[in-house]
């Protein structure tokens, strides 16, 4: 009898064994996937950050585009006034009209065409 029951328990030993194996198993083979799946989505995380930073710059690149295309659009619409075209040709060629004084004033800031401004006063005589 004796002898049965250590069969028994050496069975239920074994059994106790396999399923702890089984389980170890499975927890390594489910964790190797957990993990891949941890690093793929930092990586994608990363990725989609680094995709956002270089979004938001070329919108501001797009935005001073824009801007630079609103002021160049002004000027074409001022060049198509008659008036202000000869104004322009005053003041390039340093002429001007009788009774008008010319002050050209400039800073040293910025490009030419944003630094320069003129202020033109009419006399009546």
């Amino acid at each position: 009898m004796s002898r049965k029951l250590t069969v028994i328990k050496k069975n239920k030993q074994r059994r106790r064994e396999m399923f702890l194996r089984r389980v170890v198993t499975l927890m390594l083979f489910f964790g190797t996937f957990v993990g891949a799946g941890i690093f793929t989505y930092a990586n994608r995380l990363e990725r989609l950050r680094a995709a956002e930073e270089r979004l938001a710059h070329y919108q501001q690149q797009y935005q001073a585009i824009l801007d630079l295309n609103a002021y160049y659009q002004a000027q074409i619409n001022m060049l198509e006034d008659e008036d202000f075209v000869a104004m322009l040709a005053r003041e390039r060629f340093f002429k001007s009209l009788p009774g008008e004084i010319i002050f050209r004033t400039s800073t040293d800031s910025g490009p030419r065409w944003e630094t320069e401004s003129t202020v033109y006063e009419y006399h009546e005589d």
